[in-house]
């Protein structure tokens, strides 16, 4: 993993609700908080803190609840303690919606609020719905059985809220292999099944047009627009950010999207749809890459404007030009000479 790729990771954050409600979960086997903080060395402001806890103070954390409780479902437990109520705007919004899959729709859509570095997505055949989720990146990567666990148990227990029957209905897969704690699995989610391909939620394709009792179309509008407020001011990284920081550039240029998808470990299609549930296109983001190093070249370096734009991947300069003076007003020629005359 290079340096740049584990700079993005750094940077990701989890809700603070996650560890406290892990924490939660270890006093059920007699662990206290203040135990378990001190061998994480992490302090008990950072999980009351809004920003959320860091990816690498929640590995921390995730490593002494395992050392201690070891393989007993630790993350089943936390997903299960989770009702939709637990998630804001986006619970309250699963929680009015007129038919499960809106719900799950929406969860697709606004999952990155709360799953950091997680993606779910819906499909839909004949006979079939299912619900996958998946990692994005090697983020707790010890931890991984644990977080998928705690995602599809929360997710599956806002399901069970709004239609009590799929419980009898559905089958659910991990992608790690039969656990010790596979009777409390199945006592919680039902039918479970390992050693599967990926990880999800498969009930019949017909009650996703269920209509529910708890909807509000009011309260529906609320929330989802509450979300989307959410997503614009949130300091956790979308997926789109997670785009960008693997645009980097390298000797043969930027990688192209479907080497992008396959590093954040998702199929283009998935990768395009999330994209597009934040409003952004791949080639805005591109551009934004190709403006920044645009700038730095133009700064730091003495190459000439066509090598400049030859690293940038455009084949004729004239459409370099034409796309920096979109950027800044003016030619990168210009942009160079007022550089220079601002340093005289």
């Amino acid at each position: 993993m290079g340096p740049m790729r584990t700079k993005a990771i750094e940077h990701i954050r989890y809700p603070a609700l996650f560890a406290q409600t892990y924490l939660a979960v270890a006093a059920e086997y007699g662990l206290s908080s203040e135990q378990i903080l001190q061998e994480a060395q992490i302090s008990s402001a950072e999980i009351r803190s809004e920003i959320g806890i860091t990816r690498v103070a929640f590995e921390q954390l995730l490593d002494v609840i395992d050392a201690h409780i070891g393989d007993q479902g630790a993350g089943l437990s936390m997903g299960w303690r989770l009702p939709p109520t637990a998630f804001g705007s986006l619970g309250q919004a699963v929680l009015a919606s007129d038919t499960l899959g809106n719900a799950l729709r929406l969860c697709e859509r606004f999952w990155n609020l709360f799953g950091m570095a997680m993606t779910c997505q819906l499909e839909v055949s004949d006979e079939l719905c299912t619900f996958e989720v998946k990692a994005l990146n090697l983020v707790l990567s010890r931890h991984q059985q644990m977080v998928l666990e705690s995602t599809i148990a929360s997710i599956w227990r806002c399901c069970l809220l709004l239609l009590p029957e799929l419980k009898s209905q559905a089958e659910i897969w991990f992608c790690f292999p039969e656990p010790p704690y596979v009777g409390m699995a199945s006592k919680l989610l039902g039918k479970v099944c390992y050693d599967k391909p990926t990880t999800r939620i498969g009930f019949p394709a017909f009650q996703l047009n269920t209509p529910l009792s708890m909807h509000n179309p009011f309260g529906l509008k609320s929330a989802v627009e509450q979300c989307e407020k959410d997503i614009a001011m949130s300091r956790y990284p979308r997926v789109a950010n997670s785009v960008q920081r693997e645009l980097t550039l390298g000797p043969d240029g930027y990688p192209d999207f479907t080497k992008i998808a396959a590093r954040l470990c998702v199929s283009p299609r998935t990768l395009r749809r999330h994209l597009n549930h934040e409003g952004i296109h791949f080639q805005a983001l591109l551009n934004a890459v190709r403006k920044e190093d645009a700038l730095r070249m133009l700064s730091n370096t003495t190459l000439e404007i066509q090598q400049i734009a030859q690293l940038l991947g455009y084949q004729e300069p004239a459409n370099f030009t034409r796309a920096f003076k979109q950027w800044m007003g003016i030619t990168p020629v210009r942009f160079r000479a007022n550089l220079r005359t601002a340093l005289e």
